[in-house]
Formats: C-alpha cells, sequence, structure tokens
C-alpha cells in the first residue's frame, strides 16, 4: 500500500470512527477528515521504479545491451551473395555453406554456435563479438542495430548492405 493510499485509509477510519462515537456534530471533525482525504488525493503518486535487485533475489535482472560494433551484411539470395558470405565465413566455426533443404532446393545455410541455420532473402549475416556468424531477421536487426561509420575492413569485397531505399544499413 502506497503512503497516499494509507493516508486516505488513515482519515477514513478516523472519519468513521468519529461518526460512529457520534463525535460529527462538530464541524472541525468533518472538516479536518475531508482535508487529509483531499491531501491524500492530490498527492501525486510516485513514479514507478524497479526495486534494489537485493529486494528481489528469484526474479530476472535489467541489462542493458553494451554499444558494440558489428560486422553484417544483408543477403540478397544471388550467387554472388552465396559466394561473398561463404568466403566471408570461411575459416571460422559458424562458417556458412550451400545445403539441400527438404524440398531439394540448395539454400544457404550458416552453422551457427546453436545449429544449423537456413538463411532467407533479407536475412543480416552478423559476426559477432567472438567471430561466431549467425542470421538475423531484418525486423529484430533494425530494432537492435543502427548503422556504425567507423570506417571497418572491407572482408573479402563484402560491401556494407544497402536496403532498397537506398539508406545503408
Amino acid at each position: 500500500m502506497t503512503d497516499r493510499e494509507k493516508a486516505l485509509e488513515a482519515a477514513l477510519l478516523r472519519f468513521i470512527a468519529d461518526e460512529e462515537a457520534g463525535n460529527l456534530g462538530h464541524t472541525d471533525v468533518g472538516a479536518d477528515w475531508l482535508i487529509m482525504a483531499r491531501e491524500a488525493i492530490a498527492t501525486p503518486a510516485a513514479p514507478w521504479s524497479p526495486p534494489p535487485e537485493d529486494q528481489r533475489p528469484d526474479a530476472a535482472r535489467l541489462y542493458r545491451k553494451k554499444p558494440v560494433v558489428i560486422e553484417a551484411v544483408q543477403y540478397d539470395g544471388t550467387p554472388e551473395s552465396n559466394r561473398a558470405i561463404i568466403d566471408w565465413t570461411r575459416g571460422s566455426t559458424t562458417a556458412a555453406s550451400m545445403d539441400h533443404d527438404g524440398e531439394g532446393k540448395r539454400r544457404l545455410t550458416i552453422n551457427t554456435l546453436e545449429g544449423a541455420h537456413w538463411v532467407s532473402v533479407g536475412d543480416f549475416i552478423i559476426k559477432g563479438v567472438n567471430g561466431e556468424f549467425y542470421p538475423c531477421k531484418p525486423d529484430i536487426f533494425a530494432k537492435t542495430y543502427e548503422r556504425a561509420f567507423a570506417p571497418l575492413p572491407q572482408a573479402h569485397g563484402l560491401a556494407p548492405a544497402e536496403s532498397k531505399d537506398g539508406d545503408l544499413t
């Protein structure tokens, strides 16, 4: 219960007790209750903030993603894009390759730390902080990353991806 709610409850209980005792004939008692109730209602509620971590030992903790610059390229589904991504990831423990899917079609695959993942047109291939590669859906990429303008070495001829509207992504 907030301090505001406690004050309002105390004022109301006092009013009820005074009423039951027959003390409300005196105007000050009713006025006091009214003033206390108005003050309790007018007191702004404190803004919410999470409790200190030591007061919530079994709850999830709050974390903010560290600002790191990553390398990424957007996959466009062309044979040239397949080759560039395979070359870029070569030598990594999470290298890309062309594999057959369940329908007999050859698709770009990234062997991520969590297992093999198909790469869809529009996905971003990200080189993580430990040199690992993994695909990321475009909507998640847009929510998580923004264009960094620090010069990065262009590995294997890969250039930053350009979106359909011409912006670098």
